[in-house]
C-alpha cells in the first residue's frame, strides 16, 4: 500500500520496495561484508549509572554499506 506524502510542495504517492535486510543477502562482492546488525544493549542491562533512572532501553548497531540492500537502479551505477 503506498504511502501519501508532500515533496517540494506536491502531493506524492511513495512505494516502498525495500526487501528485508538480512547478513544472507546477495551482495556485490566488492561491498563486503555488505550488512551486520550488533544489539548493543538490552533491555535488562543495568544502567549505565546513577543519573541514567530506572528505565531502560534498548538499541542496535547497524553497519552496512551504502548500497547494500534494495537497489533499484544498480545497473545504473557501473561506469
Amino acid at each position: 500500500m503506498p504511502a501519501r506524502g508532500r515533496l517540494a510542495g506536491q502531493d506524492v504517492l511513495v512505494f516502498d520496495l525495500e526487501q528485508p535486510r538480512t547478513p544472507e543477502m546477495p551482495i556485490y562482492p566488492a561491498h563486503r561484508p555488505g550488512y551486520s546488525y550488533a544489539l548493543h544493549r538490552r533491555h535488562s542491562d543495568p544502567p549505565a549509572g546513577p543519573s541514567a533512572g530506572p528505565r531502560s532501553s534498548a538499541s542496535g548497531l547497524l553497519f552496512l554499506m551504502e548500497h547494500t540492500g534494495t537497489h533499484i537502479d544498480a545497473p545504473c551505477h557501473q561506469a
